[in-house]
Formats: C-alpha cells, sequence, structure tokens
C-alpha cells in the first residue's frame, strides 16, 4: 500500500465538488459561487499544454481552460448556471466527469494537458522482461506504472524479505539531455509506481532509464536497462479506448455521528473496480481519517461481495488526498467555516457484468483527535526494569473515562532486519473502556519529558477492549525516578456505523438481454461419509463472477459443529481444497469476490475463513459436472475438561528463526484428551514472547505425530487459573486465539508468567479430521 500523498485542488476544482454535493441551487448559491470564482479567479496560474478536442461539454469546457483565468471563472460560471437551469446538478458533474478518466495503477486522472503512453513497452533481455506499464504526464507530475517478469522467486533473491538498496535512482531523459529524478516510488519486486516532475512543455519523448529492476538485489537480473516512451496527447476516442470512463453516482451518500461519506466517482475495468469516495467532519480539530474498522466490502444486487483487492494485476492501491472545501451547504452571503473533507480511492475486484446496483459498505470511520489531560506517576529511588507500581488515577480522554490501574517497566526486543533492538518501555494498566454513544475508543497517546522519554507506544486488543498505551524511554538513559509527569496528547477515537453508500450502474436498466441472473442448485447426491462424518453439497451458486458452494455436516452427534474447511493439507503441504470439472479443469478459490446474498453485514475477513459457503472461480460454460475435493475438516467438539500445565522457574527466552520471535526450549507434557471418541494429547508446551506480553503456548500432537488424524487444533477455555489463585481475563488471555493454544498469561504487576501451576477447564476443543471428501454433481437443469 502506498503512503499517503497530499496535494491541493485548484479553486476552479473545489467550486465543482460544491455544486455536485450541493441540493437543488438556490440564486443565493448562485450568487456566492460568482463572488468565489471571480475573487480566486485573478490568483489561478495560466494553464497550458495539449488540450482535449472539443466535442460536447467538455469541447467547451476544454476551449474555456486555453484562455486567461478570468475568462475561465466568468464563461465557466455562466455554463454552469444555464446547466443547473436546464439540466438539473447531477447531469451537470456527468459531463464534468467527462474530462476525467481512471488509468489503472494510478488512479483517477484529469486528462487536460495530459500526455500519455497510448499501449505498454516492453524490453526483454536475457528472459526477463521490463514492462512500462503506463505513463501519465500531467500539468502536476509524470507518473510511470512498470513491472517485470521472468524474475526468480522473491523467497529466493530475499530470503529475510526485500529491501531497497541506495543506490535504486531512475531518471527520465528527455530529447536534449536533460534528466529528471524521482524521490517518490511506491516498489514491489520488479515493479512499481514511479513520480518523476511534470515534463516540459512541447515534450513527448522520453527514455526510462533504470539502474536496476525495482527491488532486485544487485546481480539478480539484467541491469541499466532503457526504456523509449512515445506519448500522446490525452484526447478523443484514443482516451476512451484505452481509460474507463468513471461516472458520478447521484445520491451515494449517507451521514452518521454528523460524518458524511459520499461516493464521488466509480470506475469499472476487467481487473478491478475503484471507488473514489469522500468523507466530510464536523471538528476542523480531528485529523486522519481512517474509513473502515474492518476493510471496506463492496456489494451488488445479485449477491456477490467485492473486497479489497491489493493483487489486482494493475498493481493499485489505497491513495489518499486530503482537501478543505467550503461547506457544500453554504447557501448564504453569510461566511461559514470550512469543512475538513478527506478523499480516498479504493480498489476492489471487478464487478459482474450482470450487476445493476452496488452499495459500499463502511463500517466504522476512525479519527485521530486531540486529548488534553495529565497524571503523575511516582517510580520511587532507582527504579529496575521488572518494577511495577499500583494505580488509581481517573482520567477523561476525548470524552471517555479512563482509569489507570497501574504502571510496570518492561524490556522488549524488536528483531530488525539488521539485528535485534532492546527498549525500554514505561507502560500503563488500563480497564477496559466501554463504549460511548456508538463511538469507541482505540488508542492514547502520551507525552513525557523529552529528555527521558522518546516517545508513546500501545495497541488495541478488540476481544477485551483493553487499550495498551505507554513511553518509550530514550536510548542510553537512565530510568527517571521519582515523580514523572505523563500526559494526554492525542486519542484515536472509532465511530461505527454502517455507512451504506448505494448506487445504480449507469446503463444497466438498458441491458440487451445478455445479463445473466445467479443459477441456484440444490443437489441431491452431493453427499460422502468419511472418518464417520458426512458432508453434503447443500447449495450450489453459479454466476459469471464464481462458483459458490454451501457444505454441512448432515446429522453430526450432539455438541460438534463443523468450524470451517480445511483447505490446507498437512501432508502434501499444499492446499488441495478446489473445484474440477468432468473435463479436468481445475478452479481454484476467488480472490476478491464471495457470495452472501441478503442485507446481513457483510463478511469480515475472519467470516470468510470460517464461512460454510466456498467461492471458487467461475465455471466453465461447457462443463456438465462438477467435483469439490475437501481435504479436512475442522471441528468444534463441546466438552468439559481440566488439565493442568507447570511452568518451570527461571525459564528464560531466546531469539529464534522458529517461531520468528523469543522463545523458550519447550519443556513435556503429556495431557491426553478424550471427545466423542477423539483421542488427542498436548505433549509439549513453551514461553513465548509476543508484542510486549510473555505467552504459554500449548503443543499438540500434530498431523506428523499421528498420521491420518485427527489431531488437536485449538482449545476453548472456560477458565484460567494462576498459580496464586488469581482468575484471569479469558479475552485478554486468549486474545492471541481465542480458539488457538497461545495464551497472554502476563502477570500485570510483573510483566512476566508466574512460574507454578496453571488450571485450565475448557468448554470445548477444535479438532481437524483428515479426508479427503470428495463432492459431485451434474450441472443441467437447477
Amino acid at each position: 500500500m502506498s503512503e499517503p500523498t497530499r496535494t491541493g485542488t485548484p479553486p476552479i476544482e473545489r467550486a465543482l465538488v460544491d455544486l455536485f454535493a450541493s441540493p437543488d441551487p438556490e440564486p443565493v448559491f448562485v450568487a456566492s459561487l460568482e463572488r468565489r470564482l471571480l475573487a480566486q479567479a485573478e490568483a489561478m496560474p495560466h494553464r497550458t499544454g495539449t488540450s482535449r478536442a472539443p466535442s460536447s461539454w467538455s469541447g467547451w469546457l476544454g476551449a474555456l481552460w486555453r484562455h486567461r483565468a478570468m475568462a475561465v471563472a466568468v464563461g465557466l460560471l455562466l455554463i454552469l448556471a444555464l446547466a443547473v437551469a436546464t439540466i438539473g446538478p447531477a447531469r451537470v458533474v456527468a459531463a464534468i466527469q467527462d474530462l476525467v478518466g481512471y488509468v489503472p495503477g494510478i488512479g483517477f486522472v484529469d486528462l487536460e494537458a495530459t500526455r500519455l503512453l497510448a499501449a505498454p513497452v516492453e524490453v526483454t533481455r536475457d528472459g526477463v522482461t521490463l514492462r512500462v506499464e503506463q505513463a501519465i504526464a500531467g500539468p502536476d507530475n509524470t507518473k510511470i506504472v512498470v513491472r517485470s517478469e521472468g524474475l526468480p522467486p522473491e523467497d529466493l533473491l530475499w530470503p529475510d524479505g526485500a529491501e531497497q538498496q541506495g543506490d535504486f535512482a531512475p531518471l527520465l531523459r528527455l530529447p536534449d539531455g536533460r534528466t529528471l529524478t524521482t524521490g517518490t516510488w511506491t516498489l514491489r519486486l520488479g515493479g512499481g509506481t514511479l513520480e518523476f516532475p511534470s515534463l516540459p512543455d512541447g515534450v513527448y519523448r522520453a527514455m526510462l532509464e533504470l539502474p536496476r529492476l525495482p527491488l532486485v538485489p544487485t546481480g539478480a537480473a539484467p541491469e541499466n536497462w532503457q526504456v523509449p516512451l512515445d506519448l500522446r496527447p490525452a484526447t478523443g476516442d484514443l482516451v476512451a479506448d484505452l481509460y474507463a470512463e468513471p461516472y458520478a453516482p447521484a445520491g451515494a451518500e449517507e451521514t452518521h455521528h454528523e460524518i458524511t461519506l459520499r461516493v464521488l466517482a466509480v470506475a469499472h475495468s476487467a481487473e478491478e473496480t475503484v471507488v473514489r469516495v469522500q468523507v466530510q467532519w464536523p471538528n476542523p480539530d480531528w485529523e486522519w481519517p481512517t474509513i473502515g474498522y474492518n476493510l471496506p466490502v463492496l456489494r451488488d444486487n445479485l449477491g456477490h461481495e467485492y473486497h479489497y483487492a491489493p493483487a489486482s494485476s494493475t498493481g493499485s492501491s489505497v491513495q489518499t488526498e486530503v482537501i478543505r472545501i467550503p461547506d457544500p451547504q453554504q447557501i448564504t452571503p453569510t461566511p461559514t467555516p470550512e469543512l475538513p473533507t478527506d478523499e480516498t480511492t479504493q480498489t476492489f475486484a471487478p464487478v459482474s457484468p450482470s450487476a445493476g446496483q452496488l452499495a459500499l459498505w463502511v463500517d466504522a470511520v476512525s479519527f485521530a483527535v486531540p486529548a488534553e489531560a495529565s497524571f503523575v506517576v511516582d517510580l520511587g529511588d532507582a527504579p529496575q526494569v521488572g518494577d511495577g507500581w499500583p494505580l488509581d488515577i481517573s482520567l477523561t480522554v476525548a470524552g471517555f473515562p479512563v482509569n489507570i490501574s497501574g504502571a510496570r517497566l518492561v524490556q522488549e526486543e524488536l528483531e530488525l532486519r539488521d539485528g535485534t533492538v532492546q527498549q525500554t518501555l514505561l507502560q500503563f494498566d488500563l480497564d477496559s473502556v466501554p463504549d460511548q454513544d456508538g463511538r469507541m475508543l482505540r488508542h492514547i497517546g502520551l507525552a513525557g519529558d523529552q529528555s527521558w522519554f522518546s516517545g508513546t507506544t500501545g495497541g488495541y486488543e478488540p476481544q477485551s477492549r483493553t487499550i495498551r498505551t505507554g513511553l518509550k524511554l530514550v536510548d542510553g538513559t537512565r530510568i527517571p525516578g521519582g515523580p514523572t509527569e505523563v500526559r494526554v496528547e492525542r486519542a484515536n477515537v472509532v465511530f461505527h456505523g454502517p455507512w451504506i453508500l448505494t448506487w445504480s450502474i449507469p446503463g444497466a436498466d438498458e441491458a440487451d438481454g445478455t445479463q445473466a441472473a445467479p443459477v441456484v442448485r440444490h443437489p441431491a447426491n452431493a453427499v460422502q461419509t468419511r472418518q464417520g462424518l458426512t458432508l453434503r453439497a447443500s447449495q450450489v451458486v453459479q454466476t459469471d463472477r464464481l462458483a459458490a458452494i454451501t457444505v454441512e455436516l448432515d446429522d453430526p452427534p450432539p455438541g460438534l459443529l463443523l468450524n470451517r474447511v480445511w483447505g490446507w493439507n498437512p501432508y502434501t503441504k499444499s492446499s488441495d481444497l478446489y473445484l474440477v470439472d468432468e473435463r479436468g479443469r481445475r478452479y481454484e478459490l476467488t480472490n476478491g469476490v464471495t457470495w452472501r446474498p441478503g442485507d446481513e453485514q457483510p463478511w469480515t475477513t475472519r467470516d470468510s475463513q470460517n464461512s460454510p459457503t466456498l467461492s471458487f472461480e467461475p465455471l466453465d460454460p461447457l462443463a456438465r459436472r462438477a467435483t469439490l475435493h475437501v481435504p479436512g475438516l475442522e471441528l468444534f467438539v463441546a466438552t468439559h475438561f481440566a488439565f493442568d500445565v507447570a511452568v518451570p522457574a527461571g525459564v528464560e527466552m531466546q531469539a529464534r528463526d522458529e517461531p520468528p520471535w523469543p522463545a523458550s526450549e519447550p519443556w513435556a507434557l503429556d495431557i491426553p484428551i478424550e471427545v466423542d471418541g477423539y483421542h488427542l494429547r498436548l505433549s509439549q508446551a513453551r514461553l513465548e514472547g509476543f508484542n510486549d506480553s510473555t505467552c504459554l503456548t500449548l503443543i499438540p500432537e500434530g498431523p506428523e505425530d499421528q498420521p491420518g488424524g485427527p489431531w488437536l487444533r485449538g482449545l476453548r477455555p472456560a477458565a484460567i487459573v494462576a498459580p496464586d489463585g488469581r482468575s484471569l481475563d479469558l479475552a485478554y488471555a486468549s486474545r492471541f486465539g481465542q480458539a488457538g493454544t497461545l495464551f497472554d498469561l502476563t502477570d500485570p504487576e510483573t510483566g512476566a508468567v508466574l512460574p507454578g501451576r496453571y488450571h485450565f477447564d475448557l468448554e470445548g476443543v477444535m479438532v481437524a479430521v483428515a479426508g479427503p471428501w470428495e463432492l459431485s454433481w451434474n450441472l443441467g437443469a437447477p
């Protein structure tokens, strides 16, 4: 994901956004618009360059751009006034959008005064191909999207993860020998987006020079690449053929908590769907808005859900522009404060051509908000790592009541590429903070004496609604003793929705009959029994975007539930969950599209992983029979079972490759678990350092220990009692996997796992059962 970029918006464009966002205009609004345009016109720079060929509204506006600024303002006002009076604001927006195109890998582009690459350019050397997919030379910058093929796998080039080497310096060489350098880019192995300064007027040829391919280590591939680029004006039919034409949906907006989300523009292509979203909020002191606690989801009227598509072939990523525009409801001459506004481009999987309506679901919007509070903690004389202090401090942070119950000095190790770094933290224990009026406090930023503390740290645990926050000690500085003042400087607040922004796809109601509705089947014989478990494909849905199969257990024993279909085969070390037709063609799970008809909340990532409905690539229309191959099942088995685990004294953790964080040597366990005929066993335990906590990991026998299974996948405790008799908060203790075997048992006073005997009471276990199951059905009439 690229870093957010910040740009301004020309006054004329701000005025257009105002008009788009306004209701039916009133005379006083038109007068206000006129005053703003005339006042801003003299400050506008004269725009030069190649214009788009005049046609319809774009021709009128394109011609106006070529005149001095005052003429632009007056002429545009006349056109807008005429248009509003005759065809209404929604159609005016559609006409204005004719100046804009969506360029994959770059985003929405104002095509006025823009030069572009008419077709991708490739250069091949020694079996490696460098492809320039896009080149857009606009009035503000020049962006180039590159991709490579034929490189060795990333894990061979960078076993410890890819990194940028210091001598990567791309150039654009102009025909007269001058060069443009770039300091802004978004890179991935062999590709990325490079941003250069704008090209001089009249320049249509340039040479892209790369010393090495992006993120490719020295000597791993050919070097010193040169790719000639021939650009053309962004004119006429060429643009329409190359790039998706965006549209501005009318009425796609919703307001909660005085926070308004609206869809400004949408573009569809065969590779992706992009949605430009604007968020507007009431308080100018709030900053850094983020839409979605979970990632936003796009839904259509057929039942598809389209998820964020970072693996799109275009390499597109979310980009953010921050602009501030006047209040779109400003319809009086009285000056009103500007409302802060943010725009972000969200990229999703391509939408079905048969869809007629879309709805963008955003579950939450968060902001960094100012917060002012302070407190004093007395660290006493000569504090040391491991010391703790009970506290009872009540504060009000961003309107939330916060109680600090303790402080402790801890030391954590950070595994960096060039070694391990230790840092000392003064951490604070906070009680759970309840939501208030649909708002959630997620982070508290602290500050202290800068001679001692270098910044703040922390996180949020959603299961326990627990905020972790603290101060980082300056490296090499002694731990301060005595009273220490700590200031609360900011907070992160999440506003819950959902915001549901709905619109119709242009032209969907004018379909020529080729659009196809989903085909739903309920196969009678798609069933098989293995390992005493009968699995059935109860429903099959076929669309032009996927094949969705819902599976379920027939008559499972009491207390046994299908938790999820397990796609990983532990014996072949590969994903063996797939769909195949009678001709042997294999269909994999879809990337970015799932199936969920109805008005329920969209799937989260965890929901999709545990869903009984599996979404695969669409079946070949000529296929006549399909078979679902299921390598294994994960079951939840309700049980009441108890055991003890003794943590030896003096156990120390060391940096390790497996797991890739500090861990102790394991010690042996022998805890058999027998539930409903399943014989399972915990065979080892160890301590692991994870973030700022020390966790107890219980290691079960797995498929290597008992081939053919079943084997233990996880534990769900009903209660955990520490050696000192204290009952642990289950939501906090199992925060790294409610159904897993990793438990955070850190003592809040010592920051460590107490040695001694821990007592576990279980309410259920997760069991993996190996298949395979093969469920087949005919693809005839539903």
